[in-house]
């Protein structure tokens, strides 16, 4: 028995496919990033958007709860809640700060209103709010 030969390719089929150019080489590529970075930038942008609002959110509930614990402490008093609300929403970065002392007879309500700087113009409202209650005892 002869050892048989190896087969070979029909005639019909062509052999390996075409090299590409050098300057072609990556294309493609190319085009993908070009198309596919604005996108990604603007996720990362809104992203960042997002944690500073966050943040400046996070900064109007602090001062809400500083004036409230002010005012436990004096006695209900709204200007000493209102000088502590101040102190924390001013000393966060918080701009146009409003601070509104809401006292009745065993319950005083601290609520700040401020804006978060951001560099998206007009974007998103940079308005953020907190408000805190505290207890006080009846006189």
């Amino acid at each position: 028995m002869t050892p048989s030969a190896p087969s070979r390719a029909p005639a019909d089929r062509a052999g390996p496919p075409p090299r590409r150019r050098a300057d072609e080489r990556g294309m493609a590529e190319s085009v993908q990033w070009a198309m596919l970075m604005p996108l990604l930038v603007a996720c990362l942008v809104g992203i960042v958007g997002v944690c500073v609002w966050l943040a400046g959110r996070s900064a109007a509930q602090e001062a809400a709860y500083a004036g409230a614990a002010a005012a436990a402490i004096w006695d209900g008093d709204p200007a000493q809640a209102s000088q502590a609300a101040i102190q924390v929403a001013e000393g966060s970065g918080l701009s146009d700060v409003v601070i509104v002392v809401g006292a009745q007879d065993t319950l005083t309500t601290v609520t700040v209103t401020g804006r978060v700087s951001t560099f998206l113009p007009d974007a998103f409202d940079p308005r953020v709010q907190g408000v805190a209650s505290s207890g006080r005892e009846p006189a």
